[in-house]
């Protein structure tokens, strides 16, 4: 929840930074199309390392409507984190590190 918030704040500030500069001051702009760029794609990242960690465990990627909301993203999060992989062939292609025994 913290994290979302502060993500949003900065992002504000951002917009804000861009809009209200000073038109003898570009380089500001520069520096907030730059950070907001950077922050995007850092949002884009988050998901697509999400995804695939959801198609490692043979879940589909509809749950990943749950980073959306604050309380309960930490959670899913934690959940990601900790559960082990599926060890079976799944839609999304075979285990990444096959059971050795």
């Amino acid at each position: 929840m913290l994290g979302q918030a502060l993500m949003l704040s900065i992002i504000a500030v951002i917009v804000v930074m861009i809009v209200k500069t000073p038109e003898n001051s570009p380089d500001l702009v520069g520096l907030g199309l730059a950070l907001l760029v950077a922050g995007l794609a850092s949002f884009w990242s988050v998901l697509a390392l999400c995804a695939k960690r959801l198609h490692d465990l043979g879940w589909s990627i509809g749950v990943i409507i749950f980073l959306f909301v604050p309380p309960v993203a930490m959670v899913f999060l934690l959940i990601l984190a900790i559960m082990p992989g599926s060890q079976e062939t799944n839609p999304h292609g075979p285990p990444p590190f096959p059971d050795k025994s």
